[in-house]
């Protein structure tokens, strides 16, 4: 059990200090209470690092892994001749690897211009 005690004094009308007053309280149920909600903190905030966390794999995959992995397809179809097509949504691409996409739409305008001029 917890008790916290809590002295006031007492003084008379002229404003002296005749004596003090004793009050104590069981603290127990607060100190509890700080307990639980220390628990639901640490809970919600576990539940939100695996949010932010689900959430930034999320963005990395649809905003950097796709389109890295659409231009090494497309650069592994020009290492093995087969036929080359055109990036959709190269906009949406972060600008570092928009520069990629230029150099594989170079690739693959020159290889049209030489197969056109073949035949």
């Amino acid at each position: 059990m917890t008790l916290g005690v809590l002295l006031l004094p007492l003084t008379n009308s002229s404003g002296t200090q005749i004596g003090v007053i004793a009050v104590s309280s069981d603290f127990s149920a607060s100190r509890a209470a700080a307990g639980r909600s220390l628990v639901w903190q640490a809970l919600i905030a576990s539940f939100s690092i695996v949010l932010l966390i689900g959430m930034a794999i999320i963005v990395m995959r649809g905003l950097l892994i796709r389109p890295l992995q659409v231009l090494s397809d497309r650069f592994e179809a020009i290492t093995t001749n087969q036929t080359l097509t055109s990036i959709e949504g190269v906009d949406r691409f972060p600008a570092e690897l928009q520069v990629f996409a230029r150099i594989y739409e170079r690739i693959r305008l020159r290889r049209e211009t030489a197969a056109l001029s073949a035949n």
